[in-house]
């Protein structure tokens, strides 16, 4: 059996119509949730990337420094090196030294000659087994210096500063010590 529809052409209802419409609006609907999730997850892979690139960067900058301080530390063991090597030599003419020495006053005088970079000596006395040392220094840091290495000689005691005094930009100084073997 046929169904009849008397209701004019325009009126009637289409279901072809119907079906089409709702797929367009729920193709329209898909396209747009589609289209939000594209745009979210391309906002969040963007935060994400941009954080990543800035944790890369901090990265970046922290292994330059730390590469600079490599390079201060190369140049200063460098440096070291070759200061070591010299004070190695410096001892090995030390310990040439030690047989050759002879007498007290002779290896005093060696020791002094060996340690006096900015100090000259004007003049030595041995009496009383006390020596006495009266000289120059260029500056009161090069006379602190080598008072210094005479407190630090394991051969050397007593240490007595008579006297330090300017004269003509230059220091003047007498001491005393004894000479222990």
């Amino acid at each position: 059996m046929k169904e009849i529809n008397l209701l004019p052409k325009d009126k009637r209802f289409s279901y072809k119509e119907y079906l089409l419409k709702r797929i367009g609006v729920a193709a329209l609907v898909l396209n747009a949730a589609f289209l939000i999730l594209v745009y979210v997850a391309n906002v969040y892979f963007n935060t994400k990337l941009t954080k990543c690139i800035q944790r890369k960067k901090q990265v970046l900058n922290k292994i330059s420094s730390l590469d600079a301080k490599l390079s201060n530390y190369e140049s200063s063991y460098k440096n070291l090196t070759k200061t070591l090597i010299k004070l190695r030599e410096e001892e090995k003419k030390l310990k040439s030294m030690i047989f050759i020495r002879k007498s007290a006053f002779a290896s005093t005088i060696i020791y002094l000659n060996t340690f006096s970079k900015g100090v000259g000596f004007k003049g030595f006395s041995y009496e009383n087994g006390y020596f006495k040392t009266t000289g120059i220094a260029n500056s009161l840091s090069d006379f602190q210096r080598f008072y210094y290495f005479l407190e630090k000689n394991k051969y050397i005691k007593n240490l007595n500063l008579h006297s330090v005094k300017q004269k003509d930009g230059q220091f003047e100084f007498s001491i005393s010590y004894e000479v222990v073997y």
